[in-house]
């Protein structure tokens, strides 16, 4: 049975399909990590130094996203040199006519059709103008992404590959196959194998398949690497038979 660092037994929760949910010791747990990996003996997930760059572009998002709804709500600007709004509206169509007021809006719109404004002397309106969302917005969103993304796959291949091109392309893509690959062993190691010996031992020892010799020896067969070469590499493969080299 595992014990902690301070040698005290390591129980997980397990939760059953019904709701309910039981402990159980983490000999009886299968670990997926790799502990010759420095911080893999903790099983930490990769992402960890990342979590807080995630929450924060979660709610920097939602934030502007607040922004720029509140400001396109807002259409015009009434700009006024008195300082206050009277009670009545500046906008009042039909109000009784005083010296300051100007022609009846209604009347006019008749005249020359379209849509008029009436405005006093020491007013004016102007056509509100939003910065939201900033352009340097997206800059620092990607700043987040890229840092969220080290240690785990390149940032240009998970999302965005536009900034590159050539020899910068099959750097990308070797550094993620190096990657992908890293995590097959791990699955292999850590998963395939133990499941495979832990069930074909079972059907075994119950006398439900024969015991063949080196049934626990097995090989997994994982996904087709990434590459941008596969012609390159095949036609090299081409030559080397050609020329009497084992492939």
């Amino acid at each position: 049975m595992g014990l902690d660092t301070w040698g005290a037994p390591i129980f997980y929760r397990a939760l059953e399909d019904s709701g309910k949910s039981r402990d159980l010791p983490s000999t009886s747990v299968l670990h997926i990590h790799e502990p010759e990996w420095a911080g893999g003996v903790r099983s930490h997930p990769t992402i960890q130094h990342s979590i807080n760059h995630v929450l924060d572009e979660i709610e920097l998002l939602a934030l502007e996203k607040h922004a720029v709804k509140d400001n396109a709500d807002i259409s015009r600007v009434l700009k006024t040199a008195r300082g206050e709004l009277d009670d009545n509206g500046d906008f009042v169509v039909g109000a009784a006519a005083t010296s300051n007021d100007p022609s009846d809006p209604v009347t006019l719109q008749r005249i020359v059709g379209g849509k008029l404004v009436a405005l006093k002397p020491d007013e004016s309106i102007e056509s509100f103008q939003s910065n939201c969302p900033s352009p340097t917005f997206t800059g620092f969103l990607e700043h987040l992404r890229r840092d969220s993304a080290l240690g785990v796959i390149p940032f240009e291949f998970a999302a965005d590959s536009s900034k590159i091109g050539g020899a910068g392309v099959r750097l990308i893509v070797a550094k993620a196959d190096r990657r992908f690959s890293f995590r097959q062993m791990i699955l292999e190691r850590r998963l395939i194998k133990p499941v495979w010996t832990y069930v074909i031992g079972d059907a075994i020892s119950r006398g439900l398949l024969p015991p063949i010799e080196g049934w626990w020896k097995i090989s997994s067969v994982p996904p087709k690497r990434v590459t941008v070469d596969a012609g390159r590499e095949a036609q090299q493969n081409r030559a080397d038979v050609e020329r009497g080299k084992p492939c």
